[in-house]
This record gives structure tokens, sequence and C-alpha cells, in this order.
């Protein structure tokens, strides 16, 4: 029987070396050279923050609801099968670097219009990124509350975006907002 002990420590040991060694890359598959030092830092400490998430093709909301667009790293992910929930686990998280973790990138086709890839498809025309209403750029690090909107070729540009601006996070994805008596 003790003979066994040290031969189950020893099995313990090699898995849990396995496991540490091929835990994933910070933002597998992600291009993340301007975060890492922030990654380090927040590693260490993490930062829960959920932002919401929209994007638009033609009028119509994108479904990244898939399997595919879920659980891709463990600093930044959709949240519980959520289509429009971001969840960040880290400090120095911008939107590029989430929008990597789902297979999506946007690109200028030209000096007017621009191009997003979503996994195999493409979509090409007019755009905007939007940021809490206002226009902005994906090096943008993810905070608590943000509201972001890509909205790709459609006519009623204002109109899509002064309405996803007006959502709000459900409630259980909102701080716990601190009260007590004043003394």
């Amino acid at each position: 029987m003790n003979r066994l002990i040290p031969i189950t420590v020893i099995a313990i040991s090699v898995a849990a070396g396995f496991l540490i060694a091929t835990q994933p890359a910070m933002l597998e598959g992600a291009k993340i050279g301007e975060v890492k030092s922030d990654i380090k830092d927040a590693v260490e400490e993490p930062k829960h923050r959920h932002a919401l998430f929209h994007i638009v093709v033609n009028g119509s909301e994108l479904d990244l609801t898939a399997k595919r667009f879920q659980l891709n790293s463990q600093y930044v992910h959709l949240e519980n099968n959520e289509s429009n929930i971001v969840h960040t686990h880290a400090d120095g998280v911008n939107w590029k670097n989430f929008l990597n973790t789902i297979n999506t990138s946007i690109r200028k086709s030209n000096a007017s219009e621009m191009c997003l890839d979503v996994y195999d498809r493409t979509w090409c025309g007019s755009g905007k990124i939007v940021l809490n209403g206002e226009e902005a750029n994906l090096s943008n690090e993810i905070k608590q509350g943000d509201d972001f909107l890509i909205i790709l070729d459609t006519e009623n540009s204002t109109q899509i975006t002064d309405e996803y601006m007006r959502k709000q996070l459900p409630r259980q994805y909102k701080p716990e907002e601190k009260t007590g008596r004043r003394v």
C-alpha cells in the first residue's frame, strides 16, 4: 500500500505539469502583442467587466450564440451563450482582441467602405464603429458598461445607432451598488 503513494503523487504531478504546460496562450488565435504586459498584471488581479456588443449588417443583428463564438479565451469571451454580452477577466483587453477571439475582423476596402469578416462570411459596404454613442476604433479597452456597435451597409445607421445605444446591460451584469447608511 505504501508503494502506491509515491506513484500516485508522481502521476498527479505529471498530470498537473501537463495541464500547466498546455494551458492556452492569452487570447489564443488573437494578435495581442500590444496588451501582453497589461495581461501579466491582470492575471495577478482579475478584473471582471461586462459590456454590450452588437453587429448589425443590412439592418439585421448577427446572431453569435453558436458554439464557435463562445469561450474561445479565458480573458475575454461572450457571456453564457449570449450573443451580445462581452465578459472580460483582465485589464488591457481591447475590442480588437475580443473580435479576434470570435474570428471577426474589420478592414478598410477603400476610402469610404469597410469589410467585416466573421468566420467564413464577408460583408463590405459603408459602415461605422460606435462606442458609447461616439465613433470609435478597435483599440479602445473594454470597460464595464460599454456599448459597442458595428454597423455595416445600412441606410438607417443613425436610427440604428440611437436604438442600440439606448440598450442597457441586464441587471445581473451590472456591478452591485454599495449602499449603506451614513453615520
